[in-house]
C-alpha cells in the first residue's frame, strides 16, 4: 500500500465513521439530556483525553529517549568523523 493510498483510506475512515458517529451520538444526546448537558459531557469528555493525551506522549518520550540513549554509544569526534567516511570513495572534499 502506497503512502497515498494509505492517507486516503485514512481519511476516508475519519471522515466516513468518526465524524458519522460523533454526529450520531452527539445527535442522541441531545435528544435525551437537552444541548447544555450534551456540550458539558462532550467538554469534559474532551478534556480528560487532553489528559491521557499528554501523560501518554510524555511516557512514550521518556521511554524513546531511554532507548534510544542505549542503542547509541559515545565517540570521539575524531572517530565520528571517520564513522561518515565511505571506504569505497576517496573523500574528495579535504584532498
Amino acid at each position: 500500500m502506497t503512502s497515498q493510498s494509505s492517507r486516503a483510506s485514512w481519511g476516508a475512515v475519519f471522515e466516513g465513521v468518526g465524524v458519522s458517529m460523533g454526529s450520531l451520538i452527539a445527535g442522541i444526546s441531545f435528544d435525551k439530556i437537552g444541548g447544555s448537558l450534551t456540550f458539558r459531557w462532550f467538554g469534559l469528555g474532551a478534556l480528560v483525553l487532553l489528559v491521557v493525551h499528554v501523560v501518554v506522549r510524555r511516557l512514550h518520550e521518556r521511554y524513546t529517549m531511554k532507548f534510544e540513549l542505549m542503542q547509541n554509544e559515545y565517540r570521539t569526534p575524531t572517530d565520528a568523523i571517520h564513522m561518515l567516511d565511505d571506504d569505497t570513495q576517496p573523500n574528495s572534499s579535504f584532498a
